[in-house]
């Protein structure tokens, strides 16, 4: 838990999480993470993923279960993640992060555009990356974890923490602990600090997430 600075001492809540989305979400398990820092502060935290390797947003929005678990799950967070190797189909992305919002927000929930990592050998990608998730996470009043935005400055700093697996893509599990502070403490700020901070009874997150198109141990990755 060292890796940023962290709030603590709040109401304990019980905190319940879903995730849907691709292999950035389920490889390593990345919610089960987020749930452990959680529960390490003091946060019952139960998590829940829909994920598809390879897969889009606008994919995830044609899915009727999709807007059935935002509009009946009662989440507090929904978690959207783009495709992002290659991350190829910005304004693909742009509309359907904006129909998804409008849904979160109908249901009363807050959404939370989860920002990743270009592939090793393309740092050079992450600067687009970084423009595009953060200006649609101001434009759509979402709360941002800026996980690709921190991940090459960490890189550099410790060279010798290898951050990605093997397949130059995917993330190794020191790098997944990295995106999991992240996101945890995307959410835990604002839940601690905004609308739910006197609030004891439970939370929920939504999982949204999406991937890459190459083959990783016989699957499609994100």
């Amino acid at each position: 838990m060292g890796l940023f600075p962290y709030l603590s001492g709040m109401i304990p809540l019980q905190y319940d999480e879903e995730g849907i989305g691709n292999s950035h979400t389920y490889y390593h398990d990345l919610p089960s993470w987020v749930a452990l820092m959680a529960k390490e502060e003091g946060y019952e935290c139960d998590v829940t993923m829909l994920a598809h390797g390879g897969w889009y947003l606008h994919q995830h929005v044609e899915e009727p279960d999709v807007r059935f678990n935002i509009k009946f799950g009662h989440y507090d967070y929904v978690v959207l993640q783009e495709h992002s190797h290659p991350f190829d189909d910005i304004p693909g992305y742009i509309e359907a992060a904006t129909t998804l919002t409008s849904w979160i927000c109908e249901a009363g929930s807050t959404p939370v555009i989860y920002g990743t990592w270009a592939m090793k050998a393309e740092e050079a990608v992450q600067a687009t990356m970084n423009h595009v998730n953060r200006k649609l996470a101001e434009d759509l009043d979402a709360l941002y974890a800026p996980v690709g935005e921190s991940w090459w400055p960490y890189k550099t700093s410790w060279p010798d923490i290898e951050m990605y697996d093997e397949d130059g893509a995917h993330a190794s599990e020191r790098g997944i602990e990295f995106a999991s502070k992240i996101i945890w403490r995307t959410i835990e700020m604002d839940f601690s600090h905004g609308r739910y901070q006197h609030r004891a009874e439970a939370h929920c997150i939504l999982w949204l997430c999406t991937g890459c198109r190459f083959p990783i141990q016989g699957q499609t990755c994100c």
